[in-house]
């Protein structure tokens, strides 16, 4: 999703309506845990001041950031090719006490339900497209829907 000027969104899917984040940075990079014999894809997502947000939440004044792990046993970066779809179904690793997929705004909360899919490549950048869901950013006391969070943008892959 972009807006007007064609530049990536990420788009916070509330049960008052859709707010609209513009993307600072979308990176993402792979790293090797020697310790634990694993590979970890990490994706970050850097948003700026909303255009598009609720009376609720203005006085907040926040920049989303988004960041996922995906860990698997072995991986490299011939294996991001276009079509690789990752699900990420819970947000927090109770076993390795550690967050895979989390939301910083005014909290910081897992997402849960987290699909990520490679929709092309091209040189060093991958065109990611990621879902997910997690508690309303003003009702943490979760008496309001889940909210799904929704970016599709290019992501440059850091070495």
């Amino acid at each position: 999703m972009s807006n007007k000027e064609n530049e990536p969104v990420l788009k916070l899917i509330r049960f008052c309506g859709d707010e609209i984040y513009p993307v600072i940075s979308a990176t993402c990079h792979i790293s090797e845990d020697k310790e634990e014999s694993v590979y970890r894809l990490h994706l970050n997502i850097d948003a700026d001041y909303g255009l598009v947000i609720h009376n609720d939440i203005e006085p907040f004044e926040s920049q989303p950031i988004w960041d996922l792990t995906y860990i698997v046993d072995a991986l490299n970066e011939s294996d991001l090719q276009k079509g690789l779809k990752i699900e990420i179904p819970i947000g927090d690793d109770e076993e390795r006490v550690e967050f895979l997929s989390i939301l910083h705004y005014c909290e910081a909360e897992q997402v849960d339900n987290n699909v990520i899919e490679i929709l092309d490549v091209k040189d060093d950048k991958l065109l990611i497209r990621i879902t997910g869901e997690t508690i309303d950013v003003n009702y943490l006391s979760r008496s309001r829907p889940k909210m799904k969070l929704f970016i599709e943008t290019w992501f440059e892959c850091l070495k």
